[in-house]
């Protein structure tokens, strides 16, 4: 007896090494029942675990016979954690790459915070996020990249000539975002309109408005003011 009890042990020692972690459990029990999975990571709530999946995040519990469809939110916050983590796990656009000097220089405050917008003078929901979510914004550098659909906003283009050509671009540009009032000029001038198009489309940006981070993330669509600033601060 007294010899096998270092057998035992080894055996048993050897059984805890190669136990499956809760991860690699889930991913197994997901996939048995044809759901391929990217990813499992800890959620942010104790107990679960998010599963990354080719159409965005579910959560399980340790054994993966449990799932859960939907979003957590920071109750204190009101950050949706989930499309803050589904944004993150997207491939990331080069900011160096970014031909700067195409779009139109916001600085508001000490100007540290920075991301690009691409942007269409009659684009509804750029003007939303504006007023919901951007003008309540500070210390931030904005970059906007005039991006007018024509197919979609007729003479969206000769708007956004007018607002390039102004003297004060962007003031021209928070004129017409806060008030509708556009600038007085005949758009004339040389624009970066057509680079910006080709820019847009080696980005994959197919519509307006589309916000690209210090960092990176690129985040489409109308977000939440408490959205943002999360995106900026993790992009900081």
């Amino acid at each position: 007896m007294k010899r096998l009890l270092p057998i035992v042990a080894a055996i048993m020692l050897s059984a805890t090494a190669f136990a499956a972690t809760p991860e690699d459990t889930i991913k197994s029990a997901l996939e048995r029942v044809g759901q391929p999975v990217q990813k499992v990571e800890p959620a942010p709530v104790a107990g679960l675990y998010a599963v990354y999946t080719d159409h965005g995040i579910i959560y399980a519990d340790a054994t993966g016979a449990h799932v859960i469809g939907g979003s957590i939110f920071d109750a204190a916050t009101k950050v949706n954690l989930t499309d803050l983590a589904n944004l993150a796990a997207q491939p990331k656009v080069d900011w160096a790459s970014l031909p700067l000097n195409d779009a139109i220089k916001t600085v508001k405050g000490d100007g540290s915070r920075k991301f690009a917008l691409f942007a269409d003078p009659d684009c509804v929901y750029c003007a939303r996020l504006y007023s919901d979510a951007i003008s309540h914004l500070d210390n931030v550098t904005i970059y906007t990249f005039l991006f007018p659909i024509d197919s979609l906003h007729p003479g969206a283009s000769d708007k956004s000539r007018k607002l390039w050509c102004a003297p004060d671009r962007a003031k021209a540009w928070e004129d017409w975002q806060s008030r509708h009032a556009l600038a007085e000029d005949n758009g004339a001038c040389s624009t970066p309109l057509e680079r910006n198009a080709s820019l847009a489309q080696r980005l994959h940006v197919t519509g307006t408005p589309v916000v690209i981070f210090a960092d990176g993330t690129e985040a489409a669509g109308l977000r939440p003011l408490v959205q943002v600033q999360a995106l900026l601060d993790r992009a900081q």
